[in-house]
Formats: C-alpha cells, sequence, structure tokens
C-alpha cells in the first residue's frame, strides 16, 4: 500500500515539474515578443495562413530568398483536414517561381465541417542546391 501511494505522488510530481518547464519557456517567449526562427542558407523567411474568402477556404504560403543567393522558389500548399489524431491532404497546389521568392493561394469551395490547416513546402534554390522547409498556418475550425 505505501509503495503503491509513493508510486501515485511521484508520478504526481513529475507531471508537475514537465508542465512547469513548458509553461516558463512559453513565458520567456512572450516577453521577448519574438519568434524564434531556425537559420537556412537560401531562405530569408516563410509564412503560411489559412483563411476564408467569399466563401472559399484559402491556403497562402509565402518563401523568400535573398537576391543574388536565391535562384529558384518552389510553393506547394496542402489543405490538411485533422481526423482524430492524424491530418490528411485534402488538396493541392504548387507552382515554381523563377526568382528569389514566391508567394502562392489556393482556393477551393468550403470543406465540410472540422478543422483544418495549411501545410506548406517550400524547396529554395540557390543554382543546383536546395533546401526543403515545411510550415504549417493556425488551425482553422469551420
Amino acid at each position: 500500500m505505501t509503495k503503491k501511494v509513493f508510486s501515485v505522488f511521484l508520478c504526481s510530481v513529475l507531471l508537475l515539474l514537465t508542465m512547469s518547464v513548458g509553461v516558463s519557456a512559453q513565458s520567456v517567449q512572450e516577453e521577448n515578443n519574438q519568434q524564434i526562427q531556425p537559420r537556412w542558407s537560401y531562405t530569408n523567411y516563410t509564412q503560411q495562413d489559412i483563411y476564408i474568402s467569399n466563401g472559399q477556404i484559402a491556403c497562402q504560403g509565402e518563401a523568400q530568398g535573398y537576391p543574388g543567393v536565391t535562384t529558384k522558389v518552389t510553393v506547394t500548399l496542402y489543405l490538411q483536414k485533422k481526423t482524430l489524431f492524424w491530418w490528411s491532404d485534402e488538396d493541392e497546389w504548387s507552382f515554381t517561381y523563377q526568382n528569389y521568392r514566391g508567394s502562392l493561394t489556393g482556393k477551393t469551395s468550403m470543406p465540410d465541417s472540422g478543422t483544418y490547416r495549411t501545410k506548406a513546402v517550400y524547396t529554395v534554390y540557390s543554382g543546383s542546391s536546395s533546401e526543403t522547409i515545411t510550415g504549417y498556418s493556425s488551425e482553422l475550425k469551420i
């Protein structure tokens, strides 16, 4: 009986410690009011969004490289729907820009109710070298 009580107590303490660490890291980020972004060789930034426009659902993605360094950008967008714990692709759009930046918006008719997001895959080139970056929008509940 004592072992059981001690085990429950220990598990509770570990759970509380784990939750505290997550809150502290988030608080520091909010206090600094900065987003943490990885550094890439050919890409300055990426941004993706999902929204409703004129009765349609729209997925948007943008990648910008560096003038004189980045030579081509491919943007591929996926409209994804959440089913239980998984995300499935519902629609897809892609375009290649022969420039150091590219922005793509894909629209489709309003889907069934559920939770959706945009998955954006960017392939950014410098000559024959490339890097691939994947980003996700916030979730949109319909």
